[in-house]
């Protein structure tokens, strides 16, 4: 059964990733876009072949629709999440899933009542870097993961949205969600230990904000440690694991498989240079070149493919709104943690 949707906002995130990933599932059919600004919608609409595009959100919940995409800043999330709902809609919608968590807990007895899906776009979950590591994991390849470090250095060279300012904490609240959400996915549920944050001059102009947080996980530890100002933008989930180390590389969705080494050797450290080499250029080879093309898609493929499935009937959501509360509950416990 085609699943009709309506896609809320069409920016960039909506036109580079969840319009493609939509017009690629085979049972999701576009039928509007809404956006503020008509031209955009429009544009969008008639690139994804929808067949109508609206300025006034009403007008495409009125639609005959089964589910909509929110794809707009997260300062509009909670409201359109809830009229959503209340127009009967299933929804997919952009992290952070909402600026505070208590709206989240709402969203989620909301959607319980109605009976209806509410999936946080936490799309690294699927990208194939991070499936591979699971399957590395789950197969015993790996053993069990003792701890999880999440790295991000983000540029203000890099492209930004306007609006980040707005959130609580900055870059921070729109960026450490996919940090968050990946360390609870290898080391179960975590609570914040500790937390630190400072914000000072760069000696080039402009500032520098760092966040550090400790986390104790159901299944190991975890650190979060997020640089804004940095001179160029890398984001790493390096996991230790008992028979191996796995270092996800999250904008070029390459994943490093460096097993355990014998006596730490000449061989040894030599060693972990060629294989981290080779597995780098293979990578570029296989994933890279599709970044390079504008074909990378980071998983939200995958993600949209599950939740329209679900939708369906056919499959398990791919996230729940509990998921995408206790990320923003973990950020807002750091930003606590850190004053």
């Amino acid at each position: 059964m085609a699943i009709n949707v309506g896609v809320i906002g069409a920016g960039w995130v909506a036109t580079d990733r969840h319009l493609p990933a939509l017009k690629k599932a085979k049972n999701a059919n576009i039928v509007a876009v809404f956006d503020r600004n008509a031209d955009r919608a429009g544009v969008a609409a008639r690139k994804y072949g929808a067949q109508a595009f609206h300025s006034n959100v009403d007008e495409l919940l009125s639609q005959p629709i089964d589910t909509v995409v929110i794809c707009t800043p997260p300062q509009a999330h909670f409201e359109l999440i809830t009229k959503s709902l209340e127009a009967d809609k299933h929804v997919l919608v952009e992290k952070p899933f909402t600026l505070i968590g208590a709206d989240g807990d709402k969203v989620a007895a909301q959607a319980a009542t109605a009976n209806l899906l509410v999936s946080p776009s936490h799309n690294f979950l699927y990208a194939n870097s991070t499936r591979r590591a699971k399957h590395l994991i789950e197969s015993g390849s790996a053993g069990a993961v003792i701890s999880a470090s999440g790295a991000q250095l983000s540029s203000w060279n890099r492209r930004l949205p306007t609006w980040y300012d707005e959130l609580p904490g900055g870059l921070f609240f729109d960026e450490a969600p996919h940090l968050l959400y990946l360390m609870r996915e290898f080391v179960g549920e975590v609570e914040v230990a500790t937390a630190w944050r400072d914000e000072r001059e760069s000696p080039n102009g402009g500032s520098i904000e760092r966040t550090e947080a400790q986390l104790v996980g159901e299944r190991g530890d975890a650190t979060l440690s997020m640089t804004t100002g940095a001179p160029l933008s890398e984001w790493y989930v390096t996991l230790i694991c008992e028979k191996k180390i796995l270092i996800i590389d999250l904008f070029r969705d390459i994943l490093i498989d460096l097993p355990a080494e014998t006596a730490h050797n000449r061989k040894d450290v030599v060693g972990v240079s060629l294989r981290t080499t080779i597995q780098h250029w293979a990578g570029t080879v296989s994933s890279g070149l599709r970044v390079l093309r504008g074909k990378g898609d980071y998983g939200h493929g995958l993600l949209v493919s599950k939740f329209i499935d679900a939708v369906d009937g056919s499959g398990p959501p791919p996230t729940t709104a509990e998921d995408g509360t206790r990320v923003v509950k973990l950020m807002e416990s750091i930003l606590a943690k850190a004053e």
